[in-house]
């Protein structure tokens, strides 16, 4: 594999002969045969380089995440080697989401027990979209989390992840609201969860329409403008409608914050005074 992404001897060599060379050659195998470009492997392969040189004190490369933190603090040896000063915390970062990544697919990645009902799909749905739809970190976070709450609540029901439903869904989403999520919040969750079950329904793990039955609630265009009347510095907004708010008056409209505006620059006009 070495041979096929670089040309000089001396690169070919330095890779074959740094630690886990056969781990690291598998690994790379894997990413081609997903369908990454040459350069994005060519990439991979430098930073497997130093993951490997990093953790070359663990033989067995059974490595926990705190271990994997630990050894992304020191840089020296790689500055050296590249001759100039590197970004070490966006280094270490990529480190440890590489090293990550390279464990979990060798199976030596040591994770600390999760109790989250089947916590076994999340791990799956996790690494899908890592390896195979390459999300931002942010976004697998997001959905992540979405998809561990609904898996703390559906899993005190007691029932086997087949018999799931989008009755299922629909009460959780109901819950959120309940506890107070905003439309905007609940929506979220529910693109979340419909990325998860249209994965697991491909996976046989639930129904196949499940997914496409998970429906947020209607998001309007103005929905994060102000839903009260403004009052300020004393002075009866003309956004109020009597002393009782209306329908009108709450609605959250352009006129609110053009009223708010208005009453802002006016107050400062008059401190200025």
């Amino acid at each position: 594999m070495f041979e096929k992404l670089f040309k000089l001897p001396a690169v070919i060599s330095r890779h074959q002969n740094a630690p886990f060379a056969e781990e690291r050659r598998r690994y790379l195998l894997h990413c081609a045969q997903q369908g990454y470009a040459p350069t994005t492997l060519h990439v991979i392969a430098d930073d497997l380089f130093w993951v490997a040189r990093k953790l070359r004190g663990y033989p067995e490369l059974r490595v926990t995440p705190e271990q994997i933190k630990k050894a992304a603090q020191d840089w020296s040896e790689r500055e050296r080697y590249s001759g100039h000063m590197l970004n070490k915390r966006w280094t270490s970062a990529r480190f440890v989401r590489v090293a990550k990544k390279w464990l979990r697919f060798l199976g030596h990645l040591v994770e600390p027990g999760d109790q989250t009902p089947f916590a076994h799909l999340l791990m799956d749905f996790r690494r899908w979209m890592e390896d195979e739809r390459g999300l931002s970190s942010t976004t697998i976070q997001r959905w992540s989390g979405y998809l561990k709450q609904f898996l703390c609540w559906y899993g005190a029901k007691k029932l086997p992840f087949s018999a799931v439903g989008i009755t299922d869904l629909d009460a959780f989403l109901r819950s959120c609201g309940a506890k107070g999520c905003s439309r905007v919040s609940i929506n979220n969750k529910a693109t979340g969860l419909r990325a998860f079950f249209r994965y697991a329904g491909t996976k046989g793990w639930c129904g196949p329409l499940i997914a496409e039955a998970i429906k947020g609630p209607r998001i309007f265009t103005q929905e994060n403008l102000p839903f009260r009347s403004v009052v300020a510095r004393g002075q009866t907004s003309a956004c109020q409608y009597g002393n009782k708010p209306t329908r009108r008056s709450t609605r959250p409209t352009y006129h609110h914050a053009l009223c708010y505006l208005w009453l802002t620059c006016n107050g400062s006009r008059k401190d200025a005074a």
